[in-house]
């Protein structure tokens, strides 16, 4: 499957703090539409007690945009500034650029289930999954591209008695050391995850009642696609309890 996709946005022409991603952005009036030549091929099977789903991508995008750090002072790091752009050694926004450049990103992801157990009144199941991209430059002297998600491989169980449904997920993240000029590596970390919830009926109303677990590893994450993540991990280990309902 080939598709071809043109893309603009006058937005990202506009200067200025974005609280959300905590950075001051620059924009570039000349800044060129992208332009996205996309090769998808999939493959996958699915019965009874079984599936498995592979999908691979080669992606060439002239005028790639991206939002490119900044070291205006030179002394290797990225520059960080207060909401109206002036420079602080300690400010709470990133600095950044739009620019273009052609790219290319390719890669696979991959997903199997298999049904382990059943009975009249239980399932088990079990998952393994994965997904590895590559993003760079035509010209390998820009450097990386930045903010690329790392490889990632994972197994789950999922278990159903009654109302009752439980799973547990283990998610191992890579390092990521293919990163872009002013950015840094970000090591990988094994995420354990794990939920319980119960299905009831109050009158005509589905209600879950769950309980569930996340980083039961306290790991050090850190998302190498966030622009804060050298500043702010992700949840070490917490425990919720809630529920959840529909009408």
């Amino acid at each position: 499957m080939l598709k071809i996709y043109l893309w603009g946005d006058s937005l990202i022409h506009l200067p200025g703090p974005h609280l959300a991603t905590l950075t001051f952005e620059r924009g570039d009036e000349d800044i060129d539409k992208e332009t996205s030549y996309n090769l998808e091929i999939g493959l996958g099977r699915n019965n009874k007690h079984s599936s498995w789903q592979v999908n691979t991508f080669y992606n060439h995008i002239s005028d790639y945009i991206y939002l490119s750090l900044l070291d205006e002072n030179n002394d290797g790091i990225a520059d960080r500034v207060d909401e109206e752009g002036m420079f602080e050694l300690d400010g709470e926004l990133l600095l950044g650029e739009y620019a273009n450049e052609d790219a290319e990103f390719y890669g696979v992801e991959a997903e199997a289930t298999m049904r382990a157990y059943e009975s009249e009144s239980v399932t088990l199941d079990a998952r393994v999954f994965g997904d590895y991209v590559r993003a760079k430059f035509d010209d390998s002297s820009v450097g990386n591209i930045p903010r690329i998600t790392p490889s990632r491989i994972g197994v789950g169980i999922d278990t159903t008695y009654k109302q009752w449904n439980a799973n547990v997920d283990m998610t191992q993240m890579f390092d990521q050391t293919k990163s872009a000029q002013l950015e840094t590596d970000t090591d990988g970390f094994l995420m354990f995850n794990a939920r319980l919830s119960r299905d009831v009926y109050i009158g005509d109303t589905d209600v879950s009642l769950f309980l569930k677990a996340e980083n039961l590893f306290d790991e050090d994450a850190r998302v190498h696609t966030s622009f804060q993540k050298d500043r702010v991990t992700l949840p070490g280990r917490n425990m919720v309890a809630g529920l959840s309902f529909t009408y």
